[in-house]
């Protein structure tokens, strides 16, 4: 069968009305363009709608052999490319017309039997969303490892921490890669938790209020994979909760992602030269010669926009919809898909960034010395030497304020007389203060080594952290890996069951 004899199937879904819908008409309200990627899906989920109608005894065996048989010929043509999208609102249809032009309507008719497009399309996305939650999970998996491995050859590579954009404290490098595998973690476990969601069975709500027939949606649930069943009809086919949560995890992630490609934008220039990014990750400038510039970064950071407007589309569509299936809900699958897509894209573009990075690690270090930056390391001893905290802020202050006038130099030479003299100015004593003591928390080494308090980036608390992260991941990992197997398992079962009735199994 061809498209052709396709678009001679008898319209049999519009019974009610007179006349044919215009094309621009069928083309507003079409979903065919998104549908694309639910094809397989969809034949999938009719298949254990129809084997789950037989084993109920609700259509023959013989029925059922048919309807198999012409659905793997329907994923054939769809994978030869003979099944076009075309001529139909959605996906369901045209489904079900190519088995009606394979069978005749006495057989392909049936396959509907028990359900509607509302509960259907339910199946199809939330069948799709689980997938693709388990990718971004595994990317995201695959993207701290990156960060891990660069953390553990990075233990003792200062660099300056920042606030305001401006040098505060200093840190390790490492330090702030663990930042942010800690901050993808839990990025992993909202995702699994949103996959608990997801992967409930809203087959068998029909088109609002269930069916009168005796469905098994247990056994439903069991051919797909689903954990559960949605069991309300009502909120089976008109929450989109689940979307949105989705939706919103993502947008979530995409921030975290753009300050991460924020930084690297900001270390790459020439005024802070911390990081260099590989050549074929940058792009020239079209009039200056010497550019190298981050663009894919700075699309990262500008398609964040995209998938906040992702997130406001689908709150926007959603919070005045009546209960019940309406047609503004098909609207939410390509905010969906988009946000997805992008985020996919943005984590396998930062894995490529940081895999072939060159650190600049005697550059992090001449920042840390040419700036005041362990000027809180030393109010902190001269709290020990017997001064309030906003003496000791306030006297260090004055120290800056001096060091910055005479020089980048005048900081690590600060001596223990430049100290008193500061200390009986604003406070009126003399401290007890060696200079041993005072070079020491001047120092920026020393500085990031003093600092072992739990989560401090003091090199015994890097490793004891990313031996904890490495645990966090592997079990993330293992739960991943383990939904995985789950749902090629279920996979494999229904397509078993589907050849145990096919009349002619490939």
């Amino acid at each position: 069968m061809n498209q052709q004899d396709n678009m001679q199937t008898k319209d049999y879904w519009r019974g009610r009305l007179s006349g044919k819908m215009p094309e621009n008409v069928l083309n507003f309200i079409s979903s065919l363009n998104e549908d694309a990627r639910l094809v397989e899906i969809d034949i999938d989920v009719v298949q254990a709608h129809n084997l789950m109608l037989y084993r109920q005894n609700i259509i023959s065996k013989e029925d059922a052999a048919k309807i198999m048989d012409g659905l793997e010929k329907a994923r054939s043509a769809w994978q030869s490319g003979q099944l076009k999208l075309a001529n139909y609102i959605d996906i369901h249809p045209l489904v079900e017309s190519y088995l009606m032009d394979s069978y005749g309507v006495e057989i392909g008719g049936k396959s509907h039997l028990g359900k509607s497009r509302n509960d259907q399309v339910m199946a199809d996305v939330r069948i799709y969303l689980r997938n693709a939650t388990l990718e971004t999970s595994e990317l995201l998996a695959d993207f701290c490892d990156i960060l891990l491995n660069l953390a553990q050859a990075h233990t003792q590579t200062l660099m300056p921490g920042y606030t305001h954009t401006q040098q505060a404290q200093v840190i390790t490098l490492a330090h702030y890669l663990l930042s942010y595998s800690g901050a993808f973690q839990r990025d992993m476990e909202r995702l699994e938790q949103c996959y608990s969601r997801i992967n409930l069975n809203p087959l068998g709500a029909c088109a609002l209020a269930g069916t009168s027939l005796p469905l098994d949606r247990n056994y439903t649930s069991e051919l797909l994979g689903f954990d559960d069943v949605l069991e309300n009809s009502i909120d089976a086919i008109s929450n989109r909760d689940f979307a949105v949560e989705l939706a919103g995890h993502l947008a979530n992630l995409m921030a975290t992602l753009s300050r991460m490609a924020n930084d690297l934008i900001l270390w790459s220039s020439y005024e802070f030269a911390m990081v260099e990014l590989a050549d074929e990750l940058t792009d020239i400038s079209s009039a200056m010669p010497q550019k190298k510039n981050p663009c894919p970064l700075e699309m990262l950071r500008g398609k964040t926009g995209t998938v906040y407007g992702n997130l406001m589309q689908l709150l926007t569509m959603l919070h005045a919809t009546p209960t019940g299936y309406n047609k503004d809900l098909q609207e939410t699958k390509p905010p969906l898909w988009q946000a997805l897509d992008t985020v996919q894209a943005s984590l396998r573009v930062l894995c490529q960034v940081w895999n072939n990075i060159t650190i600049k690690k005697e550059r992090m270090y001449q920042l840390v010395c040419e700036n005041q930056i362990t000027a809180l390391d030393l109010a902190e001893l001269l709290v020990r030497s017997g001064l309030a905290f906003r003496q000791a802020h306030f006297l260090v202050g004055q120290l800056v304020r001096e060091c910055s006038r005479q020089g980048k130099a005048a900081w690590q030479n600060l001596n223990v007389k430049q100290v008193n003299d500061t200390a009986q100015t604003v406070a009126g004593k003399t401290l007890e203060l060696n200079q041993e003591e005072l070079s020491a928390a001047i120092n920026p080494a020393q500085s990031v080594a003093s600092r072992s308090v739990i989560g401090g980036p003091a090199e015994i608390q890097t490793k004891a952290a990313l031996i904890k992260q490495r645990q966090k991941l592997s079990e993330q990992r293992q739960k991943a890996e383990d939904k995985r197997a789950k749902l090629k398992s279920t996979h494999e079962n229904l397509k078993m069951s589907v050849r145990d009735l096919q009349i002619n199994p490939a």
